[in-house]
């Protein structure tokens, strides 16, 4: 938008948007014959079928995303659930040999359906 005019006109706002879109497939046109990929095209996609599916394999993802957000409060929240898994990871192991075991506040099957103990909460004291 021109900065110093707070209304703008239709047309000045519809011209403002027009070059925005011509200055982006400009970009998009230069990415794609620098990296080579093509795309398909209006014409490309109206000529397949409905009923067609692709025919290359479906790319292998490893990323599966617990949390999500900014870094500040994602990196505690991940160092925070490494921290519970490996606390568990201990007192099972502990459990399964019959030794005494505390596990991790935030333990819900087993307290629920097994003679275990867990941390008690913060806010109970």
């Amino acid at each position: 938008m021109p900065v110093g005019n707070p209304e703008p006109d239709a047309p000045e706002v519809i011209a403002e948007v027009k070059a925005r879109v011509t200055q982006l497939e400009k970009a998009m046109l230069r990415h794609r014959q620098k990296t080579g990929r093509r795309i398909v095209g209006r014409a490309g996609v109206l000529r397949q079928s409905w009923r067609a599916s692709p025919t290359s394999p479906r790319p292998i993802r490893t990323l599966r995303p617990r949390f999500a957000g900014r870094v500040d409060v994602r990196v505690p929240a991940l160092l925070s659930y490494r921290a519970f898994l490996a606390s568990h990871c201990d007192a099972r192991k502990a459990w399964l040999a019959g030794e005494s075991a505390r596990f991790p506040l935030g333990t819900y099957w087993l307290a629920r359906f097994a003679p275990i103990t867990v941390e008690p909460s913060p806010l109970s004291h």
